[in-house]
């Protein structure tokens, strides 16, 4: 994924305000809400150049005719979890944890540094 330019992030704040068009649109859909543990219908996620810009009510969203819409048609969606705790130093097949990873709805794995100079050696 590319860096976000200035340009980008005011385009992605005035997507956020109804005041430019998403880029993308996925509308009807369930979001399972990790901070108050509750399913919330009818909520939709206006994206601007692959970056999400606003997550709430349709009415917020401006779309024109070159954005993209997609019906999640009450399919849940969920944010990408983070394993904040890993040891990716002591794993010798990083493609199998990366399996197992994303299968469970992680994206990103935050790793300690402490024992990664144990693998450069003594010198």
């Amino acid at each position: 994924m590319s860096r976000y330019n200035s340009s980008d992030i005011a385009g992605t704040m005035e997507v956020a305000l109804g005041k430019k068009p998403a880029s993308m649109l996925i509308k009807n859909g369930k979001l399972i809400n990790v901070y108050s543990g509750k399913i919330e219908d009818n909520i939709s996620i206006a994206i601007y150049k692959n970056r999400f810009a606003y997550i709430g009510d349709l009415s917020n969203i401006l779309i024109d005719e070159d954005t993209s819409i997609i019906d999640a048609n009450g399919a849940y969606i969920m944010p990408g979890f983070i394993d904040a705790h890993t040891h990716l130093d002591s794993i010798f097949q990083l493609g199998e944890y990366a399996k197992y990873a994303i299968l469970s709805g992680n994206t990103t794995a935050i790793t300690e540094t402490a024992m990664i100079a144990n693998s450069f050696g003594y010198k």
